[in-house]
């Protein structure tokens, strides 16, 4: 097996004309969206080449950019090299033939992306709420593949086991990811607006989020792929999209009389288009990208954990009330076909992580849909087959957005919690990979795409022209078939 090397040759190529949108990404240009403008002026964009301008981050709070790590003498640069040799590591856990750039194998070639990590990352370090200092380092990871496409992620990666760890191959990986709905300035637009139902634009957030993530999946998935004498495990996709955590939005509006019951209806309405037409287009990107890397389809699904609190919620807002936790608990507990799985992973719940509010039953939920493909292998010992009989182990990645650390971090002390117990875990293993932003946000706040968003219409610098969130997102990203959601 070889290794993650830690060179800089894949990203030579020059910006492409700002007049046109690549159709693929160049891997090092990224913008940065000043929300003030100019004067009055809608919020602008100016567009970065990291070779040129390596000082950029200085203007962006909270992060720092590192151009060659080994030249940094510093505990950042100790920080990232750690974080590049985590990433080695990811080639061993995946079980994985790298294929360097001096192999001559053609028939491994044809397969398998040639793979570098470094020689730059990203620092981003922060204060959470609850006052404690985060340090996520962000390394570069380059892939080329055989027919010439290129792809490039900033990747902070967690739960990756050290090198030499003697790990049976994955007989399934199932990948999680998800994303947020709207944007924090949309969801408090809709709540005041007479016609919920009329057509929401898509904001930068929710299109630079599904073009990332997909990326990041459709690149770990060449990592993936065997040949005949190693032959590729089971994938698949499991999309998390919030509904009832943006149900209960509408409830606590209609509880203080800000929205009528008709306001109610029409926000959960346009919440259950939204999160149908995220789940689409994420899920047509990911096969899109795929296919751009030569690379086979993948079972994707939508997952449904709240089917049955979805129903009582709306049943309930017909009669003007608003069901408690513990009764939305006992309606996910005990309705629909995820009822045995509810109850399978609540059991394991102790009393003091019980959720006691809607922020909390929320994430709980999310953490649910994480671990949920791995709810089967985690039976009582009592319920297990005959321990020989040979399992293979299941590998969940997680890929999702660092400001999403909670959930991740949630389902790892799950698992973890788990084989404390007189149980067996069958070989469950959970990674985290966090692939960072492209398009940052300038200001005094940590930069946030669904928090600070820049609306829908951007001013870019040198073409002087109002551009619309889909073409930013083009520039930086590239052009893949079925990105535009007339072509879905």
């Amino acid at each position: 097996m070889g290794t993650i090397h830690p060179t800089t040759d894949l990203d030579t190529r020059e910006v492409s004309d700002p007049s046109e949108h690549p159709k693929t990404p160049d891997g090092v240009t990224f913008a940065l969206v000043n929300l003030k403008g100019r004067n009055t002026s809608p919020p602008f964009a100016t567009f970065h080449d990291l070779r040129q301008d390596p000082h950029l981050f200085s203007r962006v709070h909270g992060y720092n950019y590192l151009r060659d790590i080994n030249a940094v003498q510093s505990s950042e640069g100790r920080h990232a090299s750690r974080a590049v040799s985590k990433l080695s590591f990811l080639s061993e856990q995946l079980w994985c033939r790298q294929i360097t750039p001096n192999d001559t194998r053609k028939g491994l070639k044809a397969t398998f992306p040639v793979v570098q990590a470094g020689p730059d990352a990203f620092i981003s370090q922060y204060t959470t709420k609850a006052n404690k200092h985060m340090v996520n380092v962000f390394p570069k990871l380059s892939f080329r593949y055989s027919n010439g496409f290129a792809a490039s992620h900033h990747v902070h990666a967690r739960n990756v086991r050290p090198a030499g760890s003697q790990e049976p191959r994955p007989g399934s990986v199932c990948f999680s990811t998800g994303m947020c709905l709207f944007s924090e300035a949309l969801v408090l637009s809709l709540k005041d607006r007479k016609d919920a139902k009329a057509r929401v634009e898509w904001t930068l957030y929710e299109l630079e989020t599904m073009v990332r993530l997909a990326s990041m999946i459709a690149d770990v998935v060449g990592l993936l792929r065997g040949d005949d004498t190693s032959p590729a495990p089971l994938i698949s996709v499991h999309v998390d999209l919030p509904d009832v955590q943006y149900y209960w939005i509408a409830f606590e509006q209609l509880q203080q009389g800000s929205i009528t019951e008709r306001g109610a209806w029409d926000w959960i309405e346009a919440v259950d288009t939204r999160r149908v037409e995220i789940w689409r287009r994420l899920r047509d990107l990911v096969q899109n990208m795929l296919h751009t890397r030569n690379l086979a389809p993948v079972d994707i699904c939508l997952a449904e954990g709240t089917a049955s609190l979805r129903d009582l919620l709306k049943t309930q807002l017909k009669s003007g009330q608003y069901p408690s936790i513990e009764e939305s608990l006992f309606t996910l507990r005990t309705k629909g076909p995820q009822a045995h799985s509810w109850n399978e992973f609540m059991k394991h719940i102790d009393e003091a992580s019980m959720p006691k509010s809607s922020d909390n039953l929320s994430h709980l939920i999310h953490i649910y849909n994480t671990i949920k493909p791995a709810l089967p292998r985690l039976q009582d010992i009592m319920t297990q087959p005959d321990p020989s009989t040979s399992v293979l182990s299941l590998l969940l990645i997680v890929v999702d957005d660092i400001a999403e650390w909670r959930i991740f971090d949630g389902a790892e002390s799950y698992l973890r919690g788990r084989r404390t117990m007189p149980c067996q875990t069958m070989g469950v293993h959970v990674i985290g990979l966090f692939p960072l932003q492209k398009i940052f946000v300038k200001d005094d706040q940590r930069s946030s795409l669904w928090s600070r968003c820049p609306g829908s219409f951007i001013r870019v610098g040198d073409i002087d022209s109002l551009q619309t969130p889909e073409k930013i997102v083009e520039r930086i990203y590239g052009y893949p078939q079925g990105w535009r959601s007339d072509e879905t």
